[in-house]
């Protein structure tokens, strides 16, 4: 989680950029609607002389290089408007492969792990609703929610640089979202199960699923006190007929949560995907710190050359910036003002006071 450290220093989002498209819609082989590459560059990276720009760079030639030497070519894997390549591969296995090779050729990864993989599952795409299954492997080996989330750990066991998982589960199906985060968390704790299509990037729909009901104080008092026979025998009528249900059971918690400039801009008011941002923003600093989520950010689907929404994401204490795709190399510009930042925040640090002499002595003896 994103926290600002007793040295008042604020932690950088991470870098996102959408690598590959796939799933049904776009007549993919490989089921996932996404593939993508997120960077994380901290103020330690920038002490130890790193720089995130040349990592940008490095990886993203070794990626256009992977996909270019593919048996169809670059034509294959055409990019969008935005840099997004078609995923043209035969499987999702071959798409990680190519993803990890770059990070391996990069260099990025050799003493600390700043290069990670995500994947967009959307689900609803192979999702049978009259058997309630997932079509993953065929239709003779259809998966129930529990198959669903053991596959997403033996992912995570097969690919360690698999750090985050998005809509993972179908749209409304909260107890299957339950049982899936509780099943990958007890094997890959450090993976984050994030939603980008279920909440539509509205407020409303956010506190609709994530807040939590806290019990009235009174209640919390009658709860303490002993009851009479008579009381028992209301609490008992009450909850057959389900007067006191739990407000909590059609709620829970994603790791993150990610927004889409489309979803959150109104036609009426050009200013709306500002405020409505901000609403959510507010929002999530208040929530406890145990039912905190991250937030993604999106930049413009075209690029613009604008480096604003860095220095956004930077003072808003944003999880994770999403450049949109790869192949645009003129994304790296807000690379480079993310590094040009922490160079800046870097050098405002105070240099570390020697010790005293006598008070090194001092705890010698």
């Amino acid at each position: 989680m994103k926290t600002i450290g007793v040295d008042a220093n604020p932690v950088p989002p991470r870098l996102m950029f959408s690598l590959f498209n796939g799933g049904k819609a776009l007549g993919s082989k490989v089921k996932f609607a996404k593939f993508y590459l997120i960077m994380q560059h901290e103020l330690e990276d920038v002490a130890a002389g790193k720089d995130l720009l040349q990592i940008y760079y490095k990886v993203a030639a070794a990626i256009k290089k992977g996909v270019q030497s593919h048996k169809l070519g670059e034509n294959g894997f055409k990019a969008n408007q935005s840099g997004q390549y078609f995923n043209a591969h035969d499987s999702h296995n071959e798409t990680f492969k190519l993803i990890e090779d770059a990070i391996n050729q990069s260099g990025a990864n050799a003493q600390s792990q700043c290069l990670t993989i995500g994947i967009q599952v959307d689900p609803d795409q192979f999702f049978i609703p009259e058997q309630g299954k997932y079509d993953v492997d065929g239709p003779k080996n259809l998966y129930d929610a529990k198959m669903l989330a053991d596959w997403y750990v033996k992912l995570c066991n097969e690919h360690p640089l698999l750090a985050y998982i998005e809509d993972p589960i179908r749209v409304g199906d909260v107890d299957a979202w339950r049982l899936c985060q509780m099943t990958v968390k007890e094997k890959h704790p450090g993976v984050q199960l994030g939603v980008s299509k279920w909440f539509k990037s509205d407020l409303k729909n956010i506190k609709e699923w994530t807040q939590m009901v806290v019990p009235d104080e009174e209640d919390e008092e009658a709860a303490e006190k002993p009851q009479t026979p008579e009381e028992e025998d209301e609490e008992e009528q009450e909850q057959e007929v389900g007067e006191k249900a739990d407000p909590n059971e059609n709620k829970f918690i994603p790791d993150v949560i990610h927004l889409h400039r489309s979803q959150l801009f109104s036609s009426e008011d050009p200013a709306s995907a500002i405020v409505n941002l901000g609403d959510i923003i507010v929002y999530q600093q208040a929530l406890k710190a145990e039912e905190r989520f991250e937030i993604i950010m999106e930049d413009a689907y075209f690029e613009t050359g604008q480096v604003d929404i860095v220095d956004q994401a930077f003072a808003q204490q944003i999880g994770i910036l999403n450049l949109q795709g790869i192949a645009k190399v003129e994304r790296s510009c807000k690379v480079d003002r993310l590094q040009e930042i922490l160079e800046h925040v870097h050098a405002l640090q105070p240099e570390p006071q020697p010790e005293e002499e006598g008070h090194a002595d001092q705890e010698a003896n």
